[in-house]
């Protein structure tokens, strides 16, 4: 709308004696070019918006010292961020803390919400953990649009756990701050491809220029603030799930890998699904080292089992918690370090990659 309107624009103020018709003469176009600053990254065309991860960092920071006084008194805190209608930031947040339990605008809790949190909370608490933090968003409401704040999560978690529960609002400091290398840098090639997409095409449909599977991508300025509007819309109707769709599949990913880790306990597989035993191997640089000196010798630099003769063919399974008693009733024995040849370096327990003579 600007652009189309700028000659009546240029046209009033040379009436108004503001600007000589003959300066007017050399600004008869309108080149524009969008780049979104906003902590809420809610801007549709774009994977980041300048400045969402800087209060991001900001509210890790502020969870991440929470967390000290919520573990040493066992306290449960209520933290409230922004974000309006995205959940970008309650969402990012409570991955990269830890949270408990997380409210957002995409995603709406049932109307038993609160049930569903006291159960979260409490077999977290049964288990030993010492506290738990809450992130809702400013934007949070249940499934039939009732708004959800910080203070009813409170009141909730104090009647139905009998705890001690606080609220923190974060509110402007997370508009603050130095940004972040992330922000910084993404201002800075975001500015520069504005500036080349002017010089190459000033004549060209206003476009924003944003970042999409980490590449520089251009659309539509116009359709892009038609679908960011869109998306608010969709929101208010109650239309979640187009609207968690619009959001990404990023997005959706990150709700659905919080669900997973919020619960207390693994949960039972289904039947169709093969129970799993899942090992975890860390190896610094130097173990690395002498793991491939190894691979090429009889001997290796890791964990493995061999199998006597009268056992079956598989490998380790069942019931059993421990891999090596599952092992030992399969067959499967593991050497002791004492029997390994000097060439081992390893100083724990060395196993045996080789049958018995």
């Amino acid at each position: 709308m600007l652009r189309s309107e700028w000659p009546e624009l240029l046209a009033e103020l040379v009436v108004e004696g503001v600007v000589d018709a003959t300066r007017i003469a050399e600004h008869r176009g309108l080149s524009l070019v969008g780049l979104v600053g906003s902590i809420d990254n809610d801007m549709f065309g774009t994977d980041m918006t300048i400045g969402a991860d800087t209060a991001l960092h900001r509210i890790t920071e502020a969870v991440d010292a929470l967390q000290s006084t919520a573990s040493s008194h066992q306290r449960t805190f209520v933290i409230e961020v922004m974000g309006r209608n995205c959940g970008y930031l309650a969402l990012m947040g409570s991955l990269a803390t830890g949270a408990n339990f997380v409210m957002i605008p995409e995603r709406p809790s049932a109307r038993d919400w609160e049930d569903r949190m006291y159960r979260v909370l409490r077999a977290g608490r049964e288990i030993g953990r010492r506290a738990n933090i809450v992130v809702v968003a400013e934007g949070a409401r249940d499934d039939g649009g009732v708004p959800v704040t910080a203070h009813h999560v409170k009141a909730v978690l104090e009647e139905r756990l009998g705890e001690d529960t606080r609220v923190t609002i974060l509110g402007h400091v997370q508009r603050g701050g130095s940004p972040s290398a992330f922000d910084r840098y993404l201002g800075t090639v975001l500015g520069y491809a504005a500036v080349r997409q002017l010089l190459d095409s000033p004549d060209a449909e206003p476009q924003l220029i944003g970042l999409r599977g980490h590449r520089l991508t251009t659309s539509p300025l116009i359709e892009c603030v038609a679908a960011t509007r869109s998306l608010a819309a969709l929101i208010a109707d109650g239309k979640y799930d187009e609207a968690i769709a619009m959001r990404g599949g990023s997005f959706t990913d990150s709700f659905q890998l919080l669900q997973t880790i919020v619960q207390a306990d693994p949960q039972p597989p289904q039947p169709a699904q093969r129970a799993l035993r899942l090992a975890v191997l860390h190896a610094s640089e130097p173990e690395r080292r002498r793991a491939r000196r190894g691979a090429r010798r009889p001997w290796i630099a890791a964990t493995s089992y061999w199998r006597s003769p009268a056992a079956s063919t598989d490998a380790p399974t069942g019931p059993s918690r421990s891999w090596s008693g599952a092992a030992s009733a399969a067959g499967w024995r593991a050497q002791e370090p004492s029997s390994a040849p000097a060439s081992s370096s390893l100083d724990r327990t060395t196993w045996d990659a080789s049958p018995p003579n």
